[in-house]
Order: structure tokens, then sequence, then C-alpha cells
């Protein structure tokens, strides 16, 4: 579960389920992370006090997150405080994600106006490096 977020999951593929939910606290805050091994609708709410940032580190498919289909692992996920969730997410899917204040984002020049999400879509993993290095520790910490 995301720090501060509450949301409700149902599995909509056919098998026996595993999932994974981890929370790393570090001085400067919190790393959730999660894997699960089927496919999953989710609903809820983020965080009231926090941007939530997302990424997909692997998954067997495309997520379509609040209505925006074709997220793929390294998407930057931004979520705004209190946004709703709406996602699908496939088989296999493992992201991690944190939280961080409106103002320090806008240093990094990041800004949301009216918008509810962004997305930002690349390429390859290896286009951000703090996704890799992301990506590592997750997997280190998962498994």
């Amino acid at each position: 579960m995301i720090r501060g977020a509450s949301a409700r999951h149902v599995q909509v593929s056919k098998g026996f389920f595993r999932g994974d939910l981890l929370r790393v606290r570090f001085a400067a805050g919190v790393l959730d992370s999660g894997f699960y091994d089927c496919a999953l609708h989710g609903e809820g709410i983020f965080a009231e006090n926090f941007i939530t940032v997302v990424i997909l580190l692997s998954t067997q498919g495309e997520a379509i997150i609040n209505g925006v289909g074709g997220v793929v692992p390294s998407d930057l996920i931004f979520m705004k405080e209190g946004a709703e969730m709406v996602n699908a997410l496939a088989p296999e899917t493992a992201w991690v994600s944190f939280q961080v204040k409106r103002q320090d984002l806008r240093l990094l020049g990041v800004d949301f106006g009216k918008n509810e999400n962004k997305i930002y879509k690349k390429c390859y993993p290896s286009d951000y490096h703090f996704v890799a290095v992301l990506n590592f520790l997750a997997h280190q910490l998962h498994f």
C-alpha cells in the first residue's frame, strides 16, 4: 500500500494470487513497493499531503492509470494530492512509489496546474538512472 493512500484491489484474472507489499522507512521519507502476479483492478485515493510518484518496474503488459492506457515500465506517474486512483494492472506487475511535496517538485520544473496526473513516457528504463537504481533496490528487497 502506498503511504497515506486508501485503495481496494480486485483480482481480474484466474489463478492463485501472490502479492508482496513492502515499505522501507529512511531518514528523508518512505519508499513503498509492490508486486502482483495476477491482473488487478484498483480504485482509491492517493495521499492528501504529498504528490505521489509511481514507477512501474516490470509487467507482462500495459497498465491503465486513471484512463491513460499504454503505461509501461520506466514511465513516471505523478499523482497530485488526494487524486482519485483507478487502475488496471497486468499480471507480474512490480512498482515502486514515493511521495514528494509540491514545492519540491516545482524546484525540479514539474508543475501540475489543473491536471490530476502527469505521465512522462520514456522508451527505455535506462533513460532514468534513478529508475534503474529503484528497480534494483525493489528487486533486492522483494526477492
